[in-house]
């Protein structure tokens, strides 16, 4: 945003009647209003920053009802396809696309991504279970099964989902007899009979719901159902300081069967405007123990996988502790800007404490991130030098293969994809029972998190400057208005 200066023509006085008419607007909870000078050539104005209303939805006149109510239209026909299949194993990853390449994802890659979410999900207390958003029962079915929960609630808003999933309950009655299997539709976060649930699993839907404000509104219905040292499962979320990245790349990997005349940089440009698909910084999720007082520390992780694909480049799960005691004391980091295989065999030889590399250079994503901000007119073909860097996944089985235990976290305040990597020796996994990457990390200020998906916000700003403007005198319209999170 320019810099503010102070202007004769509009004074503070009237920054603050346009900023009160605006706060009086049913989309915004609060605003502030300032004139600005702009450098650029478009002319001064009056610009603003607002924070949404959890209630409202980024769609015009619209709730965020309606935004989930699409999304529910979507996945029904998604699901009406996945129940014409017999197997319930195939059944489940009916539908699923690779974003990059535009291809259904092939079923070892659907497989290994079940496999390690469930790894994830089963070091975590599991006795009783809620998940929101069970889709098809991908992840119900093989928790159940290798788990057998005293108690597993799956929900989902789509109507045909629930179904599948009450045939899929139905199915394992005779494998899980001692698990009590609920299914319902929309949101079920009350406690069932017998007590709290002491893991919630919000996996692969986050990125349809219509704002980060909308996220916090589950959370604050989820955590009294969640007992003290239980967690809350974010799977799938998309990293918003990759956005471009992504978007570079996956043009670059369809460029192929592209025809079009359109120059990449105005098709890349383009997607990132009329993104409809929410996504998250990491560090936004390491600040919510701020705002949410049972939450007592935010764990995020880039996707594990042998298979390089959109999950595992641009995904990532987040593990929020609820109640849980941390460990404290200083860790053993190392810079990791310029780690090698080499230099990690030779400190496992060697140590024989817990030890970390921090910033690791990411090199899964060293393609993407050298065509990210330079896109020229037939295609992203040249871009700035990027590190190699290590491959996350390579690294991390290396330590497993020791005998340690590997952990990876994005590393806190970066926007290039780096990570962090953390080894534990053997025997020494309960020292740290809630963290597998010890240390805080870092928050994210609030006007970086967006609140909306890009089209979202386009479409709230429109809807609220248009009735705001219509009420202000001409010489007070607000000339831009964005949604932040929180103001200053």
């Amino acid at each position: 945003m320019p810099e503010v200066e102070e202007s004769p023509a509009v004074g503070q006085g009237e920054c603050d009647t346009a900023a009160a008419v605006l706060r009086s607007h049913p989309q915004v909870r609060v605003a502030a209003v300032e004139y600005v000078e702009d450098p650029g050539g478009a002319g001064a104005g009056l610009v603003a920053r607002a924070v949404p209303e959890a209630g409202p939805g980024p769609v015009g006149t619209g709730t965020a009802d309606a935004v989930v109510e699409a999304w529910q239209a979507v996945f029904d026909d998604c699901y009406e396809v996945a129940g014409l299949d017999d197997d319930p194993v195939t059944a489940g990853i009916t539908g699923w696309t690779d974003s990059l390449t535009g291809q259904p994802v092939p079923a070892a890659q659907m497989a290994e991504w079940v496999d390690t979410t469930v790894a994830r999900l089963a070091a975590l207390p599991h006795r009783r279970i809620l998940e929101i958003g069970a889709g098809t029962g991908l992840l119900m079915n093989p928790l159940v099964r290798a788990l057998a929960p005293e108690v597993y609630t799956a929900t989902d808003f789509s109507a045909r989902s629930v179904d599948l999933l009450r045939e899929l309950a139905g199915e394992l009655a005779g494998p899980a007899p001692r698990t009590g299997i609920t299914v319902e539709q929309a949101e079920a976060t009350a406690p069932p009979p017998g007590g709290p649930y002491d893991l919630v699993i919000v996996n692969s839907v986050v990125q349809y719901f219509p704002s980060t404000l909308y996220l916090e509104e589950v959370l604050r219905q989820v955590l009294p159902s969640v007992v003290p040292g239980g967690h809350v499962f974010l799977g799938d979320l998309r990293h918003a300081g990759l956005r471009e990245a992504f978007a570079c790349l996956k043009h670059r990997r369809r460029s192929g069967a592209d025809s079009s005349a359109v120059p990449v940089r105005v098709r890349v440009d383009r997607e990132l405007r009329l993104d409809g698909e929410l996504s998250l910084l990491p560090d936004h999720l390491h600040a919510l123990p701020g705002r949410f007082d049972r939450l007592t520390g935010v764990d995020t992780a880039p996707r594990r996988g042998a298979a390089p694909s959109e999950m595992t480049l641009f995904r990532y799960d987040a593990v929020l502790h609820v109640g849980c005691s941390l460990p404290a004391g200083e860790a053993e980091w190392h810079d990791g800007g310029e780690l090698t295989a080499d230099e990690v065999r030779a400190r496992l030889a060697d140590a024989a404490a817990p030890f970390g590399f921090r910033g690791v250079p990411n090199a899964r994503l060293a393609e993407a991130l050298a065509l990210r901000g330079v896109r020229g007119e037939a295609g992203p073909e040249r871009g700035r030098e990027v590190r190699p860097g290590a491959d996350p996944e390579q690294l991390a089985r290396l330590v497993e293969k020791a005998g340690w235990t590997a952990g990876l976290r994005w590393t806190p305040g970066d926007d290039e994809g780096r990570y962090d990597l953390w080894c534990t020796p053997p025997g020494r996994e309960g020292s740290a029972p809630c963290r597998t990457v010890p240390g805080a990390a870092g928050t994210a200020p609030s006007y970086r998190q967006p609140v909306f998906s890009p089209r979202g916000e386009l479409s709230w700003a429109r809807a609220v400057l248009s009735a705001v403007n219509a009420e202000l005198p001409s010489g007070l319209a607000l000339r831009q208005l964005s949604a932040v999170t929180a103001l200053p």
